[in-house]
């Protein structure tokens, strides 16, 4: 055996014990929020000042904390406060909202009130308990600068305001900051549940109001005050803040500590101005079509509207094993309730009896064509010609070891599908176990790409959130994919370079690079046969070219995911500090491909 085999196994060896290794301290509780916060969070800070140059700085900037409060809630509030005493960043101004019984047992509670900088009483709170922003915002003892609202019992971390100044003041005019978070237990002393954000992700904020504790820039939010027809609804102003803004700026790291939990009940009035605030945003941003939200489970929005049915082309690359394009095409057939669509089989040298036996079967089905595809197999070449031979104008691709199991799949693929920001749109696929095959794909994680909560139960949910939520992603797979044609042509179709993996990965590169989103839907949910037909063969040649298209966004950090987050595994978890780096893991794969 070559020296070059000895370190080829050796390193496989080493990444393959990482990944075991975290498995093992996720399943046996080894390695908790606490040791990620001592051996990870410590460091980074601890590796900077956390203190901001206010003198030096390009401007001082100013931010202002909303603090609506009720009688009663006095002990969280000094919580708060404290938080604010403890900034390393002394810039900042506090202003309690108060209603009139809330005034007196301020006056008479245990907050200290001594700092100059915390301005009250602002009696803004009305009999019915709801605030008048577009009054609170015209306040003359608000600065120019940066607002944001916490409610009592939330914190900050002690340089997050440090931090968020020099960010600021690095970058251009940022209009909305917004950092990740976790949750302080009953009496404040134990930090949990860590909630790890992506970059700015627009349809992510139809199941996760993420910017509901961001800061705004106060010209910004003052001019969405003013057009706001609920100015008495924060999270109105809130959306209407990401509709109108040019720069939303995620920092990666967790500065707000969140006080108690305040859970959306399904029909309680939070719920329902929740689910109001949502369909008013999806109305303001272009779904014009009766756009309907509710809750199919807890923790979980799902966003509908009527769907102008256009004609589908659903194409399917095929080559014998004719048991999963059987099922494959029954599923479709018997299932789907969209009624628009033909279904195009590429062919790539099928030889078997049985199969070809089959294609007799369905010759005669006016829904569906066969194509052949004469030479050596390229799956690339397979879908692009596929596209060629179809008009219709959406395109599907889809594996033909898929298995169709809800009826609206096709509905909810065309619906997002068609909105025109959107090139590209993936789905939830699950195993025959019914654990997650696919639910987006993450840069870098695991080598070149991989598919995130792969391994996951079905309605997984941790610091990444939820498997249920609508997403935007780098990539998503080819196994079902939506195109419009019109995007697809503009692309340019599948690499040909790429025979049989990451052709779908750099597709969505490049569908990004020309300025669309990739979204991933849960509610398109199907079942993946993986590996059905192809096995799990992956020719080194795709490997290598896959570098080379990959190596900037892995060495960069995929903007879809979070750099708190492990890279190593596929199911969200915290990262190590053992771990290998993902530029590294992906020039070794290429290496001793």
């Amino acid at each position: 055996m070559s020296r070059f085999s000895i370190k080829a196994i050796g390193w496989k060896f080493k990444t393959a014990s990482i990944k075991s290794w975290i498995k093992l301290q996720d399943r046996y509780g080894w390695f908790s929020y606490n040791d990620w916060i001592r051996e990870i969070e410590s460091n980074v800070i601890s590796s900077s000042s956390g203190q901001s140059n206010v003198e030096s700085s390009e401007q001082i900037l100013c931010f202002t904390i909303l603090i609506p409060y009720r009688a009663g809630d006095d002990d969280p509030l000094s919580r708060t406060i404290a938080s604010l005493a403890r900034q390393s960043y002394p810039n900042w101004k506090a202003l309690l909202l108060l209603d009139q019984s809330s005034e007196s047992s301020l006056i008479s509670g245990n907050i200290d009130l001594s700092d100059e900088r915390i301005i009250s009483p602002v009696l803004q709170i009305n009999s019915a308990g709801k605030i008048p922003y577009r009054d609170v915002l015209v306040d003359e003892r608000l600065s120019d600068g940066y607002i944001c609202r916490l409610l009592p019992g939330d914190t900050l971390s002690p340089n997050s305001l440090a931090k968020f100044a020099d960010t600021i003041n690095v970058n251009a005019k940022i209009d909305i900051l917004y950092a990740d978070e976790d949750q302080l237990n009953e009496d404040g002393t134990i930090r949990e549940n860590p909630q790890f954000y992506p970059d700015w992700s627009p349809e992510y904020l139809f199941s996760s109001n993420y910017l509901i504790r961001a800061f705004f820039h106060s010209q910004l939010l003052s001019e969405v005050t003013n057009l706001s027809t609920e100015e008495e609804v924060y999270e109105d102003l809130v959306y209407r803040c990401a509709e109108n803004a040019e720069n939303i700026y995620h920092v990666p790291i967790v500065a707000i500590h969140t006080g108690r939990t305040r859970k959306l009940i399904p029909g309680s009035p939070a719920a329902e101005k929740h689910l109001r605030s949502v369909r008013n945003h999806a109305i303001r941003i272009g779904i014009h079509d009766n756009p309907q939200v509710f809750y199919p489970g807890e923790g979980i929005s799902q966003l509908t509207w009527r769907v102008v049915e256009k004609e589908v082309a659903i194409i399917i690359p095929t080559r014998d094993r004719p048991e999963y394009l059987r099922r494959c095409l029954k599923s479709l057939l018997n299932t789907t309730n969209y009624s628009k669509y033909t279904i195009t089989l590429v062919d790539s040298g099928s030889r078997d009896p049985e199969t070809l036996s089959y294609y007799k079967e369905i010759e005669n089905n006016s829904q569906i064509k066969i194509i052949e595809v004469p030479g050596e197999f390229n799956f690339s070449a397979a879908l692009n010609c596929g596209a060629k031979h179809t008009h219709e104008e959406i395109i599907i691709f889809l594996n033909n070891d898929i298995e169709v199991i809800e009826p609206s799949w096709l509905e909810e693929m065309v619906r997002w599908s068609s909105i025109p920001e959107i090139g590209i749109v993936g789905s939830k696929l699950l195993y025959p176990d019914g654990k997650i095959q696919h639910a987006g794909i993450i840069m870098g994680m695991e080598g070149h790409a991989s598919h995130i909560f792969g391994g996951a139960e079905d309605g997984a949910i941790g610091a990444f959130g939820s498997v249920n939520w609508y997403r935007n992603y780098s990539a998503v797979t080819a196994a079902c994919m939506a195109m419009r044609r019109e995007v697809y042509q503009k692309i340019g179709g599948f690499n040909e370079d790429y025979k049989l993996v990451f052709n779908d990965v750099e597709l969505c590169l490049r569908t990004t690079e020309a300025g669309y989103r990739v979204v991933y839907t849960p509610f398109a949910q199907m079942i993946h046969h993986e590996g059905g037909t192809r096995g799990h063969y992956i020719p080194s040649e795709d490997i290598r070219l896959g570098f080379v298209h990959m190596k900037d966004i892995v060495a960069q950090g995929d903007p879809c995911y979070n750099p708190n987050l492990s890279l190593a595994v596929r199911i969200p978890t915290l990262k190590r500090p053992f771990e290998e780096s993902s530029t590294e893991r992906l020039r070794m794969i290429s290496k001793y491909s």
